[in-house]
């Protein structure tokens, strides 16, 4: 799941060429050592039988434990009680308990927070991140929180810059008590280290996908693998191999990363129309080591779309997939007469097959709780209120629920509750509903 909360700051120019990686060997096996027996003349006595020399077993060595990272600075001081909060992220787990990112309200980096009170306080939980005068706006965080207990968190400069301490990954296991920081991220060569997309499919298996440059219609990834928990990170996609048969291409604005199980994995894009054709999409089947084009069919109402130049189509991230079922949103924009249209793509099958049913305005975002629960919010008129809708039926239709003056990232945890970061001209807000959508409370986020 991906969870961006801090534009993708880019920065132009080539990348230079080269990245070194450990190379692994094999553990050689001891060998048993068998004595040949000379010779014995012949005696009227029987020969003495001896025992066979003892069997040795192999000698069997562990690889080493990752060498978690070494960090300089103090860590970032906690929040006073009753510092009100903005809110970047939030991913409720049930009614009461959830995660997010925000900070101060005047500005700071960003924190780590729990809540049991069903966002009205927080608890600060941030790891030890040392503080860092290199990030002159101050530290990000993208956030993956896999239950109440176990969650995974990176940092990073906000102007796109390097900070002091290489980049790695802080775990917990304890809904945030005590965190591990993991073994240094390989970042050779590459111009900045801004992760937008942090996903695990259990406990041990995971991936990070962070933005390293820009330039000429490009997005450089390097993309990251776990196998033990965060505590070390492989890098199995980089720049470096743009063009390469079955990598993934570095061309387009990638929108988000989702994996599915350790196999199977997605990355979704937007070329702005510089690439001609279906939309950005990419497939994986062996964890990330290398990936196919997926060409999306054309919707049924406009079966040229992806034929005509004036058209610039884009996929501005995942809705919801899993092994089977899963929804894309897909937002086209006419050149020639400025407007948007919106699609909702469908699969049943693991992305074999792809259906695909036109939305009633601009996509602004959604929230599936399973393949059959979800909302929807779009702009019918861009100067106009969003309409959220809900569906019940696996998107076959969609129920008006309320218009919105504000466009929000969702968190729903049933079909009645539901949060939301709500952004409009005013500022940014955290906002709850208890009814599925048809009222919303504005709440204040405070540290306990």
């Amino acid at each position: 799941m991906k969870y961006p909360h801090t534009a993708h700051i880019l920065i132009l120019g080539a990348v230079l060429l080269g990245a070194c990686r450990p190379v692994q060997t094999a553990v050689p096996t001891a060998v048993p050592t068998i004595t040949i027996p000379t010779e014995v003349p012949p005696t009227s006595a029987p020969p003495t039988v001896t025992s066979a020399p003892p069997t040795l077993a192999p000698v069997i060595t562990e690889a080493p434990a990752p060498k978690p990272v070494e960090l300089s600075g103090a860590p970032l001081e906690r929040l006073a009680a009753g510092t009100e909060l903005t809110l970047n992220f939030i991913k409720m787990q049930t009614a009461s308990n959830g995660w997010a990112v925000g900070e101060a309200q005047d500005g700071s980096d960003d924190r780590v927070l729990k809540t049991g009170t069903g966002g009205a306080t927080w608890r600060e939980v941030t790891p030890p991140q040392p503080q860092d005068s290199a990030a002159e706006i101050g530290q990000g965080a993208t956030l993956f929180t896999l239950d109440e207990q176990t969650a995974w968190v990176t940092y990073y400069n906000r102007t796109g810059g390097p900070l002091s301490n290489p980049a790695f990954v802080w775990r917990t296991a304890d809904g945030g008590q005590t965190w591990q920081a993991s073994a240094e991220l390989d970042t050779t060569d590459l111009e900045i280290y801004q992760p937008s997309d942090l996903i695990f499919v259990d406990a041990q298996n995971g991936w990070l996908m962070a933005h390293v440059g820009a330039g000429m219609s490009h997005d450089y990834v390097a993309i990251y693998r776990t196998r033990d928990g965060g505590l070390s990170w492989e890098r199995l996609i980089d720049p470096y191999m743009d063009g390469e048969s079955g990598v993934l291409p570095m061309s387009c604005e990638k929108t988000g990363l989702l994996f599915t199980d350790v196999n199977h994995g997605w990355v979704t894009g937007n070329c702005g129309g510089v690439v001609p054709g279906a939309p950005y999409l990419q497939r994986t089947t062996d964890g990330g080591q290398t990936w196919q084009t997926v060409e999306l069919p054309n919707p049924t109402s406009a079966p040229e779309l992806f034929a005509q130049d004036t058209n610039a189509c884009g996929l501005p991230g995942i809705a919801y997939l899993d092994a089977q079922a899963g929804f894309l949103p897909m937002t086209c924009l006419n050149y020639d007469s400025g407007q948007y249209t919106s699609y909702l793509y469908k699969t049943g099958d693991g992305g074999k097959t792809w259906a695909v049913e036109e939305l009633p305005g601009e996509y602004k975002a959604a929230a599936f709780l399973n393949p059959e629960s979800g909302f929807v919010m779009v702009a019918p008129n861009p100067e106009g209120p969003r309409e959220l809708y809900q569906t019940a039926n696996s998107a076959a239709t969609f129920t008006p629920t309320k218009s919105l003056n504000w466009t929000g990232e969702f968190s729903f945890v049933s079909a009645q509750a539901g949060w939301a970061l709500a952004t409009s001209q005013e500022g940014k807000a955290l906002v709850q509903t208890t009814n599925g959508g048809q009222t919303w409370q504005v709440l204040t986020p405070v540290i306990e």
